[in-house]
């Protein structure tokens, strides 16, 4: 019998819940986290495993996480942001970048706070409906009335700058890079979600 469909025709059982529940390696011995590779050594460890478990040792996660989702802490102090400049129609120049270390891609930060900041369902016409396009974050506000677009926004700039000088005449040209970076940056994310 597979973890994944039951001969009853029961659906998700609790064999595959506590499989999902110990993903995560927090170590309490039932999943696949916490390096607990063969069903006997679990069942020793559990005590009160069902027999069913014994049947299917190669079962996997009923999900995964496909990226490693860090948001990047914002500077506290201006002067320690990432200087960054507009560059093509949705790319960016990271000025700051001296060669050494390996630093976060500019839209990868955009992305993860597109994907942390989420509005999930936004009403269309009197329609709910999911999220799926940039313009759809334009249209939801958090439980502080602030748009879920202009949260995006102002935590980009917390973590990164224009160059000094420059600010007034990249404004404009930002904004642009920006709202064409994150039409992507979404569209991609929606692409790549497995639903």
């Amino acid at each position: 019998m597979s973890r994944r469909g039951s001969a009853k025709g029961e659906g998700r059982g609790a064999e595959e819940e506590e499989n999902v529940a110990n993903v995560d390696g927090d170590g309490d011995g039932g999943g696949e986290g916490d390096g607990c590779e063969d069903r006997e050594e679990c069942k020793e460890r559990d005590g009160d495993v069902e027999e069913e478990e014994e049947e299917d040792t190669t079962a996997q996660p009923v999900f995964r996480f496909r990226c490693n989702i860090v948001m990047t802490p914002a500077a506290t102090n201006p002067a320690n942001r990432r200087q960054i400049r507009p560059h093509g129609d949705w790319q960016w120049d990271d000025i700051c970048w001296e060669g050494r270390n390996r630093l976060r891609p500019v839209n990868v930060t955009l992305g993860t706070l597109c994907w942390f900041h989420y509005p999930g369902m936004v009403t269309i016409g009197g329609v709910l409906q999911p999220a799926l396009k940039w313009e759809h974050y334009k249209l939801q506000s958090d439980d502080q009335g602030v748009m879920t677009a202009a949260r995006v926004w102002n935590e980009f700039w917390e973590r990164y700058r224009l160059p000094e000088g420059e600010e007034q005449c990249l404004q404009v040209r930002a904004r642009s890079v920006f709202d064409k970076a994150a039409t992507k940056v979404v569209r991609d994310m929606m692409s790549n979600a497995r639903i």
